[in-house]
């Protein structure tokens, strides 16, 4: 259905919020109904969040974004509350909301809008992009508005325009108004696959025609939704939690933001070596992660455009990668070593802790402890004074290591103990580590 609201006694209600299908924002400074119109509506499928953009109220007008993701322009603060999948730009055309109007399929874009803006919104919104006009009009964000199910666009709009419009977005378009007769489509509404907001001077001849074409009485929010979460998971990862290689994998993808679904892989029972798993993992391994290839942290962390490798500086970068190799032969193998005959082999094997093979290992574990303290002593982290992979790829492991009775081996080691203290309750790592659910060690 759609909802005529408006915002302090101002109409439109499309300069003041965002809506798509996978999340709502609203500007901050509204008044209790304002908010309760959308929360109302929203609450119990998508996030409903209060923010600014850039120090102002009009987001609606600033941004654009689908279910893919967010833009914004480069004026966006850190302290604005948005956590979302965003990429800020640096667009002379800053107002990207009147500049861009998309759907989670295609985008429409002011004609004159930098080639790189435009690569940006085909990657981070996963559209293609079209230079259009809407009844020659070149701020095409504010004279139309879309979903994956309808549009309205400015009433002067020309049968020949409406069908190549209708054409490139695949949905029914049909060209009206809002608030009364007002072109600004995009100012005095806003609009996704089941629900619309409008300003309160729209006429109930132009809800009628909006409820129409947007299909919004035939859409069930709860059913959208649930199309839509399995169309945005991203990336699934197949083995057990509890597996530091899996682990490894879920802080990245906490890290970026991405929808995953974790799909239990039963090692005990040997599913990792039935014919679908080894379809997915030549080697019968955990994790396999499938999204458009296989992939690890690092592919990760570059499809989600994280700073965490350091990739546009070339000297840090290579400090990350060297720190991850190190954290792969030293401390990496005696921890594993250590987890394996503490928590595997009797736990999960029914077999004996092996205390010679734990002690070898503790004193492997210890001249890494030794080369980390060296390095702390004159960096905040592993590559440098920035946190990275290197550091992160440690988490799982390092899960194990405080569960063991062997945590007191870092109380020797100061700076090594600030830095776990400090990875460890970053909140990609808290969230991945409170589902690894360690059984006591034997």
């Amino acid at each position: 259905m759609a909802t005529r609201i408006q915002f302090e006694n101002n109409c439109e209600v499309g300069v003041f919020s965002k809506l798509t299908n996978a999340y709502c924002l609203v500007a901050i400074g509204g008044s209790e109904n304002f908010y309760s119109a959308f929360e109302a509506e929203l609450a119990d499928v998508i996030p409903v969040v209060k923010t600014s953009i850039g120090g102002t109220r009009i987001i609606g007008r600033l941004c654009v974004g689908n279910k893919n993701g967010l833009l914004l322009p480069h004026t966006t603060t850190d302290q604005e509350g948005i956590q979302l999948l965003l990429q800020r730009i640096d667009e002379r055309l800053s107002a990207l909301g009147n500049c861009i109007a998309c759907n989670d399929h295609v985008a429409l874009t002011h004609p004159d809008l930098d080639k790189e803006t435009e690569e940006l919104i085909a990657d981070v919104l996963g559209v293609e992009v079209f230079r259009q006009t809407i009844a020659g009009n070149i701020l095409v964000g504010s004279y139309c508005a879309f979903s994956n199910r309808g549009g309205l666009v400015h009433p002067h709009t020309s049968i020949e325009d409406l069908d190549e419009l209708s054409t490139l977005l695949q949905v029914p378009l049909v060209a009206g108004t809002v608030n009364r007769g007002s072109e600004v489509i995009a100012a005095g509404m806003t609009v996704n696959d089941w629900t619309a907001f409008c300003g309160s001077d729209t006429t109930a001849t132009e809800l009628s025609v909006i409820e129409s074409v947007f299909k919004l009485r035939e859409g069930q929010p709860t059913a959208i939704v649930d199309d839509m979460r399995k169309s945005l998971i991203d990336s699934y990862v197949y083995g057990p939690v509890l597996s530091t290689n899996v682990a490894r994998i879920l802080v990245c993808l906490e890290e970026v933001g991405a929808q995953y679904e974790l799909v239990p892989v039963d090692m005990v029972a040997g599913e990792h070596k039935s014919p679908a798993h080894v379809a997915r993992n030549p080697f019968g391994q955990v994790p396999a992660f499938q999204d458009e290839s296989r992939a690890i942290s690092k592919y990760v962390l570059r499809k989600g455009g994280s700073e965490l490798l350091r990739e546009s500086n070339l000297s840090q970068s290579a400090q990350v990668d060297v720190w991850i190799e190190v954290e792969a032969q030293t401390f990496d193998t005696a921890m594993s070593a250590i987890s394996f005959e503490c928590f595997t082999k009797p736990i999960f094997m029914g077999g004996t802790t092996n205390d010679q093979i734990v002690q070898e290992n503790v004193v492997k574990l210890i001249k890494a402890l030794e080369i980390y303290e060296a390095r702390l002593s004159n960096y905040k982290y592993l590559a440098g004074d920035f946190i990275s992979l290197a550091d992160l790829g440690h988490t799982p492991m390092l899960r194990y290591l405080l569960a063991t009775p062997h945590a007191s081996v870092v109380d020797a080691y100061p700076q090594v103990k600030a830095w776990i203290r400090d990875i460890m309750k970053r909140p990609s790592v808290k969230k991945v580590t409170e589902l690894m659910k360690i059984p006591s060690p034997k």
